[in-house]
Parts: C-alpha cells; structure tokens; sequence
C-alpha cells in the first residue's frame, strides 16, 4: 500500500473541499495522511478519510526555523512516503518539504482555468498519482423533508445574504414546516438573536466543535445557507439544499454534490438573489 502526505491548511471549507479527493485516494489503496489546521482534522478521522495530524504538531517546526536543529524529526517522518503534496496558495511548504523529500508535488489552491474545485483537485492530484476516476451523479431529493437547517451566517460578512432575507425565508417555511433549527457558528457569535421574533417556533443551536457541528447537521434533511465552510461540511454529509451566493464565484466553489446555488447576473456581475426568487425555488420543492 502506497503512503500520501497531503498538506493542507486553511480555513473549513479549505479542507472539507479535499475530502472527495481524500476518499478517491483511499478506494484506490493509498494510506491517506492529512496535515490541516488543528481546528478541523478532527472531521478527517470522523469520516474515516485517512490519519490526521494537525498543522502545528512539533514535528512541522523544522519547517519554520532557519536553523536545522530538528530536521532530522522531520526527515524521519517523511521518508517512507510515496508521495508529498502541498495544496497552497504560494509554495512554502512545497519549497521546503522539496528539500528532504524528491517526490513532493504542489497543486495550487485555486485553479488557473475555468473548473469546479471539487473537480480540480480531483483531476490535478489523480494526475500526480496516476490514478482514474469515474464519476456518478447522486440523484436529488424532489421535496424538502422536515427538519430544516439555516445557517444565517458565514466567515466573511461580505458573503451573508442578509438577516432580512433569511427572516421572509423562515416566515415562509413556517408555513408549511413546524422544524426548524437556527444553527450559530462560531465566526457569527449573537447572530441566532436577530432571529427572536420567531423564538416560540425555532430551536437555536450555538455549535464550535466541528465533530458536534457534522453530528447535528446529520440530524436534519435539508439546510439552507451562505457560501461558508459550514456549508461545504453541509453539503458533504450528503444533506439536501441550497446555498445562496453573491460575491464568489459559484461556478467554482459551489458545494458538491446535492446543495443547488441560488445567485443572479446583473450588470454582468454577480449578486445575491432575490427574496421572491429564493421563495419561488423553495416553493417549487414544498
């Protein structure tokens, strides 16, 4: 069995857009180690993708000294690997590892041509390690499914639809559902609060550790959110539902594989979609 060192930090979404990679790379016999930010390898051993090791284990020290004092840690560790690869945005990591290892690859973060991340990483890292892939669509759910998860917000502000557009979203569910959770992440502490009209009605969960927060998403069957990491992590538990975006990109970061993006072109730019045209979608699913 052929070991991999896949280097990878980041925020959440950061990693969990690596997971489908990690599992071509395990049906294909590899023994999968994941180095990522100690906040979320948990996840990497939750879904039984591999060994996990975070970022800043001491045996990673060598690799930020300019002194060579534990290079020998390092050089031990890394030896018996078939296969190095650093998915980053400049080469650090790549340049350094490069030094005590020859088979050592760099795949950047975000590609140079017009492809799907999912699909990118899949293609540059099957094409280091010489391995196929065979893809087959997952078919969709046709209707929503009680309960219902929104997460309101995301890591970056820019890319929040908006508390108002949420509240006519859940003024409408609650029409038809009785369901529904309001989910706070950690980098939108308070948000749950702007939703207090509906506090009779909703449960509010406040989730920080990541193996709680893929549990509890687990537990619902269709979620509605921002472009965010958690959104990722949603759409990979194989949750049903929509992402709604407005300033990235969605062809390129749309979660995979059963979370739909909602967004509009105006001006020839992208923007967040309407309110009526969100409900509209939903309707068409109730």
């Amino acid at each position: 069995m052929k070991k991999i060192l896949l280097f990878r930090p980041g925020a959440l979404g950061d990693t969990v857009i690596t997971f489908r990679i990690l599992e071509l790379l395990k049906k294909n016999l590899f023994e999968v180690y994941f180095v990522g930010n100690s906040e979320y390898v948990p996840l990497i051993d939750y879904f039984r993708l591999g060994k996990a090791i975070s970022f800043d284990h001491p045996i990673f020290l060598s690799l930020f000294l300019e002194s060579h004092s534990k290079n020998h840690l390092l050089k031990d560790f890394i030896k018996d690997f078939d296969f190095i690869i650093c998915i980053e945005n400049q080469r650090y990591l790549y340049d350094r590892l490069k030094e005590f290892h020859n088979n050592t690859f760099y795949v950047k973060s975000q590609p140079d041509y017009l492809i799907p991340i999912h699909l990118y990483f899949v293609k540059e890292i099957s094409k280091i390690v010489s391995i196929s892939f065979k893809y087959q669509a997952q078919p969709l759910e046709q209707t929503i499914k009680e309960p219902i998860l929104i997460h309101p917000g995301s890591g970056s502000k820019i890319k929040m639809w908006g508390v108002e557009n949420f509240i006519q979203v859940i003024d409408f569910l609650l029409k038809k559902f009785t369901k529904i959770t309001i989910l706070e992440g950690p980098a939108e502490k308070g948000i749950g609060e702007k939703f207090s009209l509906f506090s009779k009605y909703l449960s509010f969960v406040r989730i920080n550790n990541v193996i709680s927060l893929a549990k509890n998403i687990k537990n619902h069957n269709f979620f509605i959110g921002n472009d965010s990491g958690i959104t990722h992590l949603a759409s990979y538990t194989g949750i049903t539902g929509i992402s709604i975006f407005g300033v990235t990109n969605p062809w390129l970061w749309c979660p995979f594989p059963k979370i739909v993006c909602l967004y509009e072109i105006k001006n020839q730019e992208i923007s967040f979609p309407s309110t009526s045209f969100v409900l509209s979608y939903l309707e068409s699913f109730i």
